[in-house]
């Protein structure tokens, strides 16, 4: 990694922990040069605002979730149905753990919900462009009887879904609560709610 680069990683993580503490309001450029021991005007170098420390942050967990996910779907040993278990369930617990980590901006995410978003609309279409590769992939081992242009569409409802499930749960704490209920809801998306005859 060169120099520059292990710099600015150094600067995320700093400015995870800083964020992690205090918040995204109350954090300064100052709390975050801090927090990495540098001069303020180093990280004025590698970020123009607190608003782009932010967007780094939100840039470090996408990337690190990502790679996980990506993990499960080119795991050629599982069907293309285990895989949308295994990455919901999977996506899941690792907001479970942001969750956790991020405690401080609970109240912050609830009142700001559209500052947020803002942040992660990037990651909401590289989620789109997963679950459309899983879903490509159940199509072409006939797992799933989609048409291959309601693909896209399927995935971007399949992410908003589970946007609509993660907002309440990580605003109040709730996580646990929904897990034993994730393979019931699932089960909806694979079968739906009416009675085949």
């Amino acid at each position: 990694m060169a120099k520059k680069e292990k710099v600015r990683a150094e600067l995320v993580k700093a400015a995870r922990k800083a964020f992690t503490v205090r918040g995204f309001s109350k954090t300064t450029m100052d709390d975050i040069a801090f927090a990495a021991g540098k001069a303020k005007s180093t990280l004025y170098y590698y970020f123009e605002s607190k608003e782009d420390a932010f967007q780094s942050v939100i840039d470090f967990e996408g990337e690190a979730l990502r790679d996980v996910l990506l993990e499960i779907i080119r795991d050629t040993r599982r069907t293309a149905k285990q895989k949308i278990y295994d990455y919901i369930f999977t996506r899941w617990q690792e907001f479970e753990k942001l969750g956790n980590l991020y405690q401080t901006m609970r109240r912050e995410f609830l009142e700001n919900y559209d500052f947020v978003q803002k942040y992660r609309r990037k990651y909401d279409k590289l989620e789109v462009q997963l679950i459309s590769i899983i879903l490509n992939q159940g199509i072409e081992s006939r797992e799933f009887s989609i048409a291959s242009d309601d693909v896209e569409m399927v995935a971007y409802t399949l992410v908003l879904s589970m946007k609509a499930i993660e907002i309440p749960f990580f605003a109040e704490d709730k996580y646990h609560t929904i897990r034993p209920k994730l393979k019931a809801l699932i089960d909806v998306l694979f079968y739906g709610i009416v009675v085949r005859e």
